[in-house]
């Protein structure tokens, strides 16, 4: 029990919205079943869910620019938005192609999203609010493929509702239902700010009557 609360403190501290629930939706998620060629049922592509894949799976450069053009894109549209996954690997036709990659490649890249993630994100965020899972490419007997992997990249919903981040503090991302909006002019950015806090008059009141009791 001591352990559970010690948890649920850490995840409260990193400003990560907690429950039993979201701890077991994790463990869960480690056991998504992806088969080379086919279809993916469980999932589709929405506001908290982006698939991306390179022309070659088995480029490992043509991997790496990909990963590298896109992650901060969903990075922050997801954390603007409500959390979510992005899955290097399947085709926007929801087929499964896994990303040929070996070990060092995979240490590498994991590397570098959380590089990107720690140095361009503004504002800053606890390492508690992304995952980065490497899910198996089965085949048709559903024996894993030697080094294909499909990448998943989950963000979890921002603690604070008002909180906007921005790539780099220039570049503002949003998730939509077919992808992301991007935003760069400061009339657009101050249009987005202010609709976030009329959407969240209720948290502002809420903080202003705790701040004022205390």
């Amino acid at each position: 029990m001591e352990l559970e609360q010690l948890d649920e403190a850490w995840c409260f501290t990193g400003g990560v919205g907690y429950s039993h629930e979201n701890r077991f939706e994790v463990q869960t998620k480690d056991y998504f079943e992806f088969f080379l060629d086919e279809e993916v049922m469980f999932l589709e592509e929405s506001r908290d869910c982006e698939f991306k894949s390179p022309l070659d799976f088995s480029s490992v450069n043509e991997i790496r620019v990909l990963i590298d053009n896109k992650i901060m894109e969903y990075v922050v549209s997801f954390l603007n938005s409500n959390g979510g996954s992005i899955f290097f690997g399947i085709s926007d036709k929801k087929i499964v192609k896994g990303l040929e990659l070996s070990y060092k490649d995979r240490d590498e890249i994991a590397l570098s999203i959380n590089s990107k993630i720690r140095d361009r994100l503004e504002p800053k965020i606890s390492v508690e609010y992304h995952k980065i899972r490497w899910h198996s490419v089965k085949d048709k007997d559903k024996n894993d493929i030697d080094n294909l992997f499909i990448l998943e990249v989950e963000i979890k919903k921002p603690f604070d509702p008002l909180a906007i981040y921005f790539d780099r503090g220039k570049t503002l991302y949003i998730k939509t239902d077919t992808g992301r909006q991007k935003y760069t002019k400061p009339a657009d950015m101050v249009s987005i700010i202010m609709k976030r806090a009329m959407e969240n008059g209720v948290f502002i009141n809420h903080s202003l009557k705790n701040k004022k009791d205390n």
